[in-house]
């Protein structure tokens, strides 16, 4: 593919790819449907094959993402976001083209990128021959997945020991002892939160009869539906815990069908992390997952290997348990109101 014909699929003149690539001002919507269409069509378009003179000034950095991952988009924006502000150009790629094995690592390795960006947990062990191969030559930035090596960096968040300890915090301070778990993520990020659900559990000291999931993943029940059922199935359930904002908020129509209020008969926490910006989902209660800190932690470490700065090898960015009005004390004789 050259600029011809990427303008030709874009709608787009040639000095607007021009100026895209070069990470010059365009729409931002421009960018994006320029780097879509890379995405679609050739995930290998080379824009080193243009001569520039001595004047060049294309950034390209990789995002490689867990596509089974949907709740991670808002922080891949964010890194986009940040990274094209920068003068860079992003191109993001799915993780299973570059496991261990695939024919497409030597492709890419061979590109002009100046940095690859992982985003997803488990990917350090998926793509573990390619984030060696690539760190060979440029920095490679891991979040939420972690591996040591020259030119590797790690970013990591605490969002597992921060769901533990808000289970605790309901629990000791505010009297729940029966939780219900809204799953809406099934990759291996959505694991690790479920595993942080079950830790605040023991920590607690709570058995496992004391809480139950409800499959908000897309199945044959909408999430309010799945909800709905799962409370009107257990009443005893007094908090909800959600994955992110979108089920929350899918909670708090199925707790308002059934009858209960907020935070009256239910507490709702959810996690921060799809950028949902809806008057329900801005006043619940959330786990802050750092996705702008995370972003621009992701571009200070890059620009830093780039330049050959000495940096840390790990960056931790703690959460937040961000307390709204959606928070309340237990009321054990609530499931009357059902």
């Amino acid at each position: 593919m050259n600029v011809i014909k990427l303008a030709e699929m874009t709608g787009v003149s040639k000095s607007t790819i021009y100026r895209a690539i070069n990470g010059d001002k365009i729409k931002d919507s421009t960018r994006q449907k320029i780097i879509d269409t890379i995405n679609e069509n050739d995930v290998g378009f080379k824009f080193s094959v243009f001569d520039y003179g001595s004047d060049i000034r294309v950034k390209l950095a990789a995002l490689i993402t867990d596509s089974s991952a949907g709740r991670r988009s808002f922080t891949a924006e964010h890194i986009k976001n940040r990274f094209s502000e920068n003068g860079f150009t992003v191109i993001e790629i799915s993780s299973e083209t570059v496991e261990n094995g695939s024919s497409e690592i030597e492709k890419l390795i061979g590109k002009d990128f100046k940095s690859f960006i992982f985003l997803g947990s488990g990917l350090d062990l998926k793509c573990s021959e390619f984030i060696h191969r690539a760190a060979e030559t440029r920095p490679v930035i891991l979040i939420n997945s972690d591996m040591t090596g020259r030119n590797i960096f790690s970013i990591e968040t605490n969002e597992r020991e921060t769901l533990a300890r808000t289970i605790c915090k309901l629990s000791d301070n505010y009297g729940h002892r029966n939780f219900l778990y809204c799953i809406s993520d099934k990759s291996d990020y959505g694991k690790q939160l479920a595993y942080g659900f079950e830790d605040g559990i023991i920590l607690s000291g709570l058995d496992r009869n004391s809480f139950c999931a409800a499959d908000c993943c897309g199945g044959r029940l909408t999430p309010a539906e799945s909800i709905f059922t799962a409370l009107k199935n257990n009443p005893e359930v007094t908090a909800v815990i959600t994955q992110d904002e979108a089920t929350a908020a899918a909670a708090v129509k199925a707790a308002s069908a059934l009858g209960l209020k907020i935070p009256r008969d239910v507490t709702v926490v959810s996690f921060r992390n799809s950028g949902i910006t809806t008057s329900e989902a801005s006043d619940i209660a959330c786990i802050d997952a750092k996705s702008e800190t995370v972003s621009d932690m992701a571009l200070t470490l890059t620009i830093a290997a780039i330049n050959g700065k000495h940096i840390s090898k790990h960056i931790d960015i703690p959460c937040s348990f961000l307390q709204k009005r959606t928070v309340g004390k237990a009321a054990p004789k609530y499931s009357k109101a059902i």
